[in-house]
Order: structure tokens, then sequence, then C-alpha cells
């Protein structure tokens, strides 16, 4: 694992705004949420756990279960930064 101190320098820095990685965690359940996603899902999908909440430890979601809700968040990124999904991962930035 390299540090990445400098990589959260970077993109604060390309972005010209401050970056912490928490950032990221909020703008995925955001972007979540914004689809209507059920919130024992956006809570799976954060990999919090229920300790608090009684009604959430008798749902059991498998990650099959997570799998369609995945891919409408990631489709969600993919239209919002208008690319083709053809040309994810082509990128040098």
């Amino acid at each position: 694992m390299v540090d990445s101190d400098q990589v959260i320098k970077g993109v604060g820095a390309k972005a010209n705004c401050p970056f912490i990685l928490h950032d990221l965690r909020r703008t995925f359940l955001t972007v979540a949420e914004r689809l209507s996603l059920s919130y024992v899902v956006l809570k799976k999908l954060a990999n919090h756990s229920g300790k608090n909440d009684t009604t959430f430890g008798y749902v059991v979601v498998d990650v099959e279960r997570l799998r369609e809700p995945m891919q409408m968040i990631t489709n969600e990124f993919v239209r919002m930064f208008n690319l083709k999904n053809e040309d994810q991962g082509d990128s040098d930035e």
C-alpha cells in the first residue's frame, strides 16, 4: 500500500478545492440516495453496520441483491461525467 496523502493532496490541488477521502463516500451515498435506493441498500453498500438498528439486523442482503443498485450508481456517475461506457478506464487522468 502506498501513502495516500500525496494522492489526496494532488486531487485537492487539481480540483482547486479541499478534499478528503470521506468526500468519496459522501458523494457515492448522495448519488445512491438520489436514485431512490432503499436505506438498507445504502447502508450495505457503504458497509455500515446495523448495530443500533434492530430492524436492519433482520434484513438479509446478499451480494447479488446489491449488483443492480451498484450498476445504477455506476451508470449515474457515467452520465454525470458525460462518459461513454466504452470509454471507461481509457483516460490518462
